[in-house]
């Protein structure tokens, strides 16, 4: 130990004084090392003494995946790696973590001298200028920051129990776990997901260690409010994670049973509904493993071969069962389950045990985006294992870097779904893809999953599994755009043997070691095969954290440029053979126009039948997308030579999420578009400020920015449009402007169009209209099925009046799809000069506003709004019926008459 070298560290600290007397007299509660938390765990002693021994010798190791770096003189602006997690786990401070661990293993001082070295370090350099002009926002991130605060907590008490904590190594922790705190309680440094509760166990835990600190108990109140708040969003109410990965859902039951076991060893009593969701969340681990007790490796999940173990972690009899190859404990209830709420289907053809406990068949499926967090474009994809082997697989996850191989892997065609133009799919909508169906018997299931990326394009995939050897797919899609291709994709693994092509190009047989798969197209389209081995990435898969393998991914891909129709549909039959007796060899498959019909039988069972009915659109789907949408008229303040903005209509898909569609000039071209870009910036007065983006916060901004640079033009029947998808907790902006800028980089803006208190969402326009508009009628009961509650009017410009009917709460979609609604305005004789000139031509007394009814949502309450373009303000009467939707043939149920009505 060089003692010069650590006063040098020191200087800094003596010249300026950093600690008041109150912080000199902070007490750190009296405990035991039972009861204190630990970034690093002990299970393979050996290996963490040999990392500790590595950092003595000067190396930075971080008792990770990553080859040890050495240094003279520790720089803690290296990036050796070029690697986010890499220089998060340098900025945790995990060297402290692993010495202080080792400490406790061989209670050998020079663990403790080279830690406080290390922390001296830090502390002469955390707050540089230019360390900070680096790093900034790698050292004071969410998890960084977090888990600083755990690693210098455990080492001071290993410290004070070692009898090694001196005054001036106590006054630097309690100085840092200060300073901390106050960021951690900063709601502008508050983010989301998993790194947002740690940010939550840093804070709960601060204000029980730091006892007499004055803010201490509002940081307990914060932590706990905030985790309240955010675990029910984390986890759905059936006790899955909605992190989107199977490797995050232990480490989310690890936060949350570290909030517990926190609550309790500081003399708190945790909610029951915090352990009862802990309990629940076991069931997702009991059903998720593979037969191999390995996870599939979806989302950001990091490929693995050890089997995972969860039973002494989590006792539960059903991990016994499962661990023991069902010789032990409770076998789990069901088969076959589907967590809706969380978008996962996992199906098995039964619960086998002792040897053959792994040779069960097992799939798992995915149709579910509830955070953004982990997520890959992995909706409608699947995952096959049978007798012992991986047959279909996830592709894994290769780490957080940006680079082409993450980009490829979490792309659409690394996965075993299928896309339209080849194209992969990014930023779409928070539930955006969902199971809408569902039935699960003993021998067969059937999963339907849809997925929207966007208001042009939709979808739709059942999954039929015969047990124990056949899977059907059924595929469909519907795309404004005009589907010039549709591809499927299927991810063999590494262990397939090899890949027969079939003479017509539709299908194929992979040999393995213990299996045979057959994959066949069922319907007459042409179909072109393509097998990528990962040469040029595609066909590549994540080994472990940053390392690939060259895999096999087989493409079916049907090319229609010829009629570039808006539908598609594809049917897929896959079929498993292996030395299992019970398997299905013959299978028959007939269709009628609504349905398909499909057959089966094996040794022990008689004939069986399944009917499927087939998908139908009833609609343009674009077009009914835009008549969820409100809708704005846009008009810039520069003409800009070959293009131009008409309207812009949002479209809300669920709480926070939305498509900004713009319909644009019928003279732009591609080329045209691809030389803009287009902002939108939504400013916010200061009451909002919170709930602005945790960026935005950060730069002190008072509003939010997006780009859209969009290079495909939508042709549709309805025009020419592009979209872009957005987040944001915002619902009405102070101002918003779009605003045209060159697409090489922001220089000016070129051309601008500005919107005074801008409602991004409907529900609150909705509510804020009605608020300061007439009501007209207070109940109207127009059919047995269709009563409205309410009628609102507003004048909304010199020529537009909006209405709004607030309808009962058992009226649905079916319902209402059934009727048009008749809307007939008469006017006094003073103003029949101001009818429509159809009305005038027609000698009428009114004007007729007939219409087809969509429902808006407000919260809990349903409305349908109508907007007419009139100037009058006098009505003698207005007549509201409804008939059929096909056409008029007579009123159904009653006609309701409002008399003498203004509407100014």
């Amino acid at each position: 130990m060089k003692y010069g070298k650590v006063f040098n560290y020191l200087i800094p600290f003596l010249l300026v004084c950093h600690f008041s007397c109150s912080q000199e007299n902070i007490e750190f509660v009296e405990t035991s090392p039972s009861k204190l938390l630990s970034r690093v765990g002990n299970n393979e002693p050996d290996k963490l003494v040999n990392n500790a021994n590595t950092i003595l010798r000067n190396y930075i190791n971080l008792n990770g995946g990553w080859k040890s770096v050495k240094y003279d003189e520790l720089d803690w602006s290296v990036d050796p790696y070029k690697n986010p997690s890499w220089k998060t786990y340098f900025f945790s401070l995990r060297m402290i973590a692993v010495l202080t661990k080792a400490y406790e293993e061989e209670a050998d001082e020079k663990y403790l001298i080279k830690a406080k070295e290390i922390l001296y370090s830090w502390n002469s350099n955390y707050k540089s200028e230019s360390l900070l002009k680096k790093r900034k926002l790698v050292i004071w991130n969410d998890h960084a920051v977090a888990n600083r605060v755990i690693n210098l907590v455990h080492l001071y008490y290993t410290l004070k129990f070692a009898n090694k904590l001196d005054r001036l190594t106590k006054q630097i922790i309690t100085q840092h776990l200060i300073e901390y705190g106050e960021w951690l309680f900063d709601d502008r440094n508050y983010t989301g997901g998993n790194h947002a509760i740690m940010m939550d166990r840093a804070l709960l835990y601060l204000s029980y260690i730091l006892k007499n600190y004055e803010l201490s108990s509002k940081w307990k109140k914060k932590a706990l409010s905030r985790f309240d708040t955010l675990i029910r969003k984390e986890v759905s109410d059936e006790g899955v994670s909605l992190e989107n990965s199977p490797q995050y859902h232990p480490f989310i039951m690890d936060l949350l049973k570290d909030f517990i076991t926190l609550m309790k060893n500081f003399g708190d009593t945790p909610s029951q509904e915090y352990t009862g969701l802990l309990e629940k969340m076991k069931s997702y681990l009991v059903y998720v493993l593979k037969p191999n007790l390995i996870y599939p490796f979806q989302g950001d999940t990091y490929p693995i071969s050890e089997k995972l173990l969860y039973s002494k972690r989590y006792p539960d009899s059903r991990l016994d069962f499962i661990e023991s190859n069902g010789l032990r404990g409770t076998q789990p209830e069901h088969c076959d389950v589907v967590f809706k709420n969380a978008g996962y289907a996992i199906l098995r053809d039964e619960w086998k045990k002792g040897n053959s406990f792994d040779t069960s068949t097992y799939i798992n499926f995915i149709a579910g985006h509830f955070l953004r967090v982990h997520k890959h474009s992995d909706n409608l994809s699947f995952s096959l294992f049978s007798n012992k082997e991986d047959l279909i697989v996830d592709p894994g996850s290769w780490g957080y870097s940006k680079n082409d191989t993450v980009a490829y892997l979490k792309s659409t065609k690394a996965h075993n779904t299928f896309t339209v133009n080849e194209t992969n799919y990014y930023n779409f909508p928070l539930r955006s893809s969902y199971i809408n169906y569902s039935e699960l018997e003993e021998d067969y299931s059937v999963i339907k999953g849809t997925f929207i990326p966007n208001p042009f394009e939709r979808f739709d995939r059942t999954l039929i599994f015969i047990k124990p050897n056949i899977i059907i797919l059924d595929d469909n899609v519907y795309s404004a755009k005009g589907i010039r291709s549709v591809s499927q994709m299927f991810n063999l693994g590494t262990k397939v043997e090899s890949i027969n092509e079939g003479k017509r190009g539709n299908s194929i047989t992979a040999m393995f070691e213990r299996n045979k798969l057959s994959i066949k197209q069922l319907l007459a389209h042409q179909y072109s095969l393509t097998k990528y081995n990962g040469e040029n990435i595609r066909g590549l898969y994540a080994l472990r954290a940053e390392r690939t393998v060259k895999g096999n991914q087989i493409v079916f891909k049907t090319n229609l440029t010829d009629s570039i129709p808006r539908t598609f549909n594809n049917r897929t039959i896959i079929k498993i053979e292996s030395f299992q007796k019970k398997n299905i060899d013959e299978i028959e498959i007939s269709d009628t126009k609504e349905n398909f019909k499909i057959l089966w039988n094996n040794s022990k069972k008689p004939l069986k039948s399944l009917v499927i009915p087939k998908f139908r659109l009833d609609k343009d789907f674009f077009e009914e997308n835009l008549r969820l949408s409100t809708e704005y008229s846009i008009r810039l303040n520069n003409k800009i030579d070959g293009f131009g903005l008409k309207k812009m209509y949002v479209l809300k898909w669920s709480e926070n999420e939305y498509s900004l569609i713009f319909k644009l000039d019928e003279n732009v071209t591609k080329e045209s578009l691809r030389k803009y870009t287009i902002g939108l910036r939504g400013s916010v007065d200061d009451t909002d400020k919170p709930m602005l983006s945790t960026y935005s916060r950060q730069k002190g901004r008072n509003y939010e920015l997006w780009n859209v640079k969009e290079n495909e033009i939508v042709q549709t029947n309805h025009g020419n449009y592009i979209s872009i998808n957005i987040n944001t907790r915002i619902k009405q902006f102070q101002s918003f402007k779009i605003f045209l800028f060159d697409r090489p980089g922001y220089k000016r803006e070129l051309a601008k169009y500005e919107i005074d208190n801008f409602f991004l969402d409907q529900n609150e326009k909705i509510a804020k209209e009605t608020e300061n508009s007439t009501t007209i009628l207070d109940r109207a009961i127009l059919a047995k099925d269709f009563t409205i509650n309410r009628i609102y009017a507003k004048r909304i410009s010199n020529k537009e009046i909006k209405f709004y009917f607030k309808l009962d709460g058992n009226i649905t979609n079916e319902i209402i799809k059934k009727y048009k609604i008749g809307f007939h305005t008469y006017v006094y004789e003073k103003d029949k000069e101001k009818l429509l000139k159809y009305s005038k031509k027609k000698n009428r007394n009114y004007d007729t506003w007939d219409f087809e009814p969509y429902i808006y949502h407000n919260d809990k309450e349903k409305y349908v709004i109508k907007v007419i373009n009139t100037p009058i303000t006098d009505f003698e009467k207005i007549k509201i019926f409804l008939y059929d939707r096909a056409g008029y043939k007579r009123t159904i149920g009653n006609i309701v008459e409002i008399r003498e009505t203004i509407i100014k």
